[in-house]
């Protein structure tokens, strides 16, 4: 191929296990990413040339990271600068197990930008690591900010593990630096001014429970605002409870709104939050992606629909068990609300009210799932798209590699497994004004609807109407 382009304003991308190399168009190589947020997991960059960035080019307030195994660049190569990352005005994040060997300018492997070419551009390295050699341009190391509400350090406080700030507002604002960092906050309860109606844009932040210590971290609203808005960035959270938090805006989101915005969280607890005047009790999504493993949504409200959870034009994978319990919308059950494009996926383990899930589409995803027809997956009953019976407009996705028919004791009966390339798929295409839906039956109509169906923005959509 010529290169991969990722130049979606909104675009969140996760690439995870693939080879890019011998691409090449002269100006761009492996991939260019313009105002977007790309994750590499197990990636490798092979013999990749361009102008500029044989692998990577980033562009306006794009953010690159490498999350969790090694990603590899070798033998990628540039005519002028940044032989395998080329970064204007934008973010890298390494993880520590990058590998880059063997980049060259113009041949030269010991050039400045062998590696990468950073122009008003910041390249962050783990506390404590090293970053990659030959790097032309700024390089920090991620900033660390500490909070213990409990600190009385007073003016002497500088966000130091010995003089933590006492609230999350000095937390980011005098611990951080525009790029986002670490955010650390001690067990124990924030509330008061500076620990509600906090507002962050174009950061790529983590905001967690101080290393090394146990208990709970609680932001509580007291009823006197929001929790969080994120608008434009790329956040991480973890083991946190935001609770009592009201908001009047039509955006809702009363214990956090994402607006443009990218989040993965894990084991957050939102507890009695109130959107008054739209969706999403405990969480507002618009327009980007967002990841939620464990945690749960108690006791949320919202008279917009989406008493826990709200996604708009947006997409929302649930996983590890994630609790929904006594969420409502005008005191009726409703745990999850999607509007224009929204779409919740899951690992099946989510556990919802009856008649929780509102009318979002919600399609189960995992390997590891066992579906019955008719029957369960995890709390989630399955039905025919045109059932007539109880609860006719709740129906699900299930994406699978195969299907096999079971013994009296629940075991696989392998003679009976069908993959999903020996079915035989007939397709059904509606084309609506803003999106194109795809409806593929290959077990006929008869037998439990499985759909996998693709939405295309009307800009992107060549038979709109």
């Amino acid at each position: 191929m010529g290169y991969l382009g990722f130049g979606f304003y909104v675009a969140t991308i996760n690439i995870t296990g693939l080879t890019i190399q011998n691409c090449s168009n002269g100006t761009a190589g492996g991939a260019i990413v313009v105002r977007s947020n790309v994750h590499l997991s197990n990636t490798r960059w092979i013999s990749n040339s361009a102008e500029m960035g044989g692998a990577i080019q980033l562009y306006s307030d794009s953010a690159l990271s490498f999350q969790g195994t090694t990603n590899i660049f070798v033998n990628n190569s540039a005519t002028l600068e940044g032989g395998a990352l080329w970064m204007h005005s934008s973010f890298a994040y390494l993880d520590g197990s990058e590998t880059f060997r063997n980049n060259n300018v113009g041949g030269n492997v010991t050039a400045a930008s062998a590696n990468a070419f950073l122009s008003l551009a910041t390249l962050n390295y783990p506390p404590g690591g090293v970053s990659i050699p030959y790097v032309v341009g700024p390089v920090v190391s991620y900033p660390q900010s500490y909070v213990d509400a409990n600190s009385n350090c007073g003016s002497a406080c500088n966000g130091s593990q010995d003089a933590p700030f006492s609230n999350i507002e000095d937390g980011y604002l005098l611990g951080l630096s525009r790029s986002g960092g670490f955010l650390y906050l001690k067990p124990g309860t924030y509330a008061g001014p500076k620990n509600s109606n906090i507002q962050l844009q174009f950061m790529y932040l983590t905001i967690a429970r101080w290393p090394q210590t146990t208990g709970k971290v609680v932001i509580d609203c007291q009823g006197n605002g929001f929790g969080f808005m994120f608008d434009s960035g790329d956040f991480q959270i973890s083991d946190i409870t935001i609770q009592n938090c009201v908001t009047n805006s039509t955006n809702g989101g009363a214990g956090m709104y994402l607006n443009f915005t990218s989040a993965n969280l894990d084991g957050v607890y939102f507890v009695n939050n109130t959107a008054t005047q739209g969706p999403g009790g405990g969480i507002s999504i618009l327009a980007r992606t967002m990841s939620f493993n464990g945690g749960g949504f108690v006791g949320n409200s919202a008279t917009g629909g989406g008493g826990g959870l709200a996604a708009q034009q947006a997409a929302v994978f649930l996983s590890g068990g994630t609790v929904f319990s006594a969420n409502s919308v005008l005191g009726s059950a409703n745990d999850l609300i999607c509007n224009a494009f929204g779409v919740v996926t899951s690992d099946g383990t989510p556990l919802f009210e009856p008649g929780g899930q509102g009318n979002c589409e919600y399609v189960v995803s995992s390997q590891n799932s066992l579906a019955v027809f008719t029957g369960k997956l995890g709390n989630l009953q399955l039905y025919p798209k045109n059932s007539q019976g109880l609860l006719s407009d709740l129906f699900a996705g299930l994406l699978f590699d195969s299907l096999v028919e079971l013994d009296p004791n629940g075991n696989p009966i392998n003679s009976t497994r069908v993959t999903l390339q020996q079915l035989t798929w007939s397709v059904t295409k509606t084309t609506h004004t803003r999106f194109v839906r795809f409806q593929y039956d290959g077990l006929g109509p008869d037998v439990q609807f499985i759909r996998d169906s693709g939405l295309l923005p009307a800009e992107q959509n060549p038979h709109r109407r």
